[in-house]
């Protein structure tokens, strides 16, 4: 169950934007509410537990910043298979001291209806400083959780400070309640330097740490205790287009419970330059974090994902 690794598509961006700096929130403007904009997330992961999830949702948000939207997604395992499909209400705000942006619909899964919805919201409260709440429902990704309609609440505290223009820290700190009375508590923070003032090189040190009080239930993964760190390199550069490339690469170890491993994850991808009006972003990861697995996974497990996400003006 991909929980830890992913609650949504929308909390991934608000993660990125949380650690990659200040610079990715203000990637929009309020003069861009002065048009409608389409909106478009897909997430496309395969594992070695060999659990695939298929996921899209697109959008149309009108000048007053509301619109509205669908999503349907996939999710496949050998002899096993299920679909989803939901309608959406959404807001998208982005200006330069506050993101919004928010969505509350309904989506049917293997035959189990469920009220959905997600916030991200971020406000400058200083030259230095973000805060934000992220929150979310949805169906919990696993084979006996979409079977039997199993869902999520997740209630998350965002803070980004940058330190200097060359060192920031990044924390989340909540928990998520499940359907079946667990309750996860979680952790989580990334410290980035930048090695050489404008050169987009990166050295980072990134944490996470959880404990549910009803473990090993067997719906999804589920361990009393999970804690992890990991440092590695990342690296940012203009190109022609204009555009952004991407990479980073880490290494730490992880222990649940009483096993410790060792665990390492890149990334690489695209996004738009600040500079534009759309807001774009494709990322290929790969990782062998044992937390995405449905049931921890085994010694040589992998979880690779594709990610595509849009906002278009027009």
């Amino acid at each position: 169950m991909r929980i830890q690794l992913h609650v949504s598509l929308s909390m991934i961006a608000a993660c990125c934007a949380l650690l990659t700096g200040t610079a990715t929130h203000a990637a929009g403007t309020d003069a861009d509410a002065a048009t409608g904009q389409l909106t478009s997330n897909l997430l496309v992961s395969r594992d070695s537990d060999h659990f695939d999830t298929d996921k899209l949702n697109v959008g149309y948000v009108f000048s007053s910043g509301w619109g509205l939207g669908f999503n349907v997604s996939h999710f496949s395992a050998p002899g096993w298979s299920a679909n989803g499909k939901g309608l959406f209400a959404q807001y998208l705000e982005r200006g330069k001291d506050r993101t919004i942006e928010a969505r509350l619909g309904a989506t049917q899964t293997a035959g189990h209806t469920l009220a959905t919805g997600m916030l991200d919201y971020m406000h400058r409260v200083s030259d230095k400083t973000w805060l934000g709440v992220s929150a979310e429902r949805d169906v919990v990704e696993s084979i006996h959780g979409i079977e039997h309609g199993m869902h999520y609440d997740a209630l998350m505290l965002v803070l980004d400070q940058q330190f200097t223009d060359r060192f920031n820290v990044g924390a989340v700190l909540g928990a998520t309640r499940f359907s079946d009375n667990n309750t996860r508590p979680i952790f989580r923070t990334r410290w980035n330097y930048e090695l050489v003032e404008g050169s987009g090189l990166n050295v980072y040190l990134k944490t996470r740490n959880y404990h549910n009080n009803r473990p090993y239930q067997g719906h999804y993964f589920a361990p009393e205790n999970l804690g992890e760190y990991s440092a590695g390199l990342s690296w940012r550069t203009a190109f022609p287009g204009p555009m952004v490339f991407f990479a980073s690469a880490d290494v730490g170890r992880q222990r649940i419970d009483s096993d410790h491993n060792g665990i390492w994850s890149a990334r690489i991808g695209l996004q738009n330059h600040h500079t534009s009006k759309a807001i774009w972003q494709v990322a290929l990861e790969t990782s062998n974090n044992r937390a995405s697995s449905l049931a921890g996974g085994v010694d040589h497990y992998r979880y690779t994902s594709l990610i595509v996400r849009l906002v278009y003006p027009f």
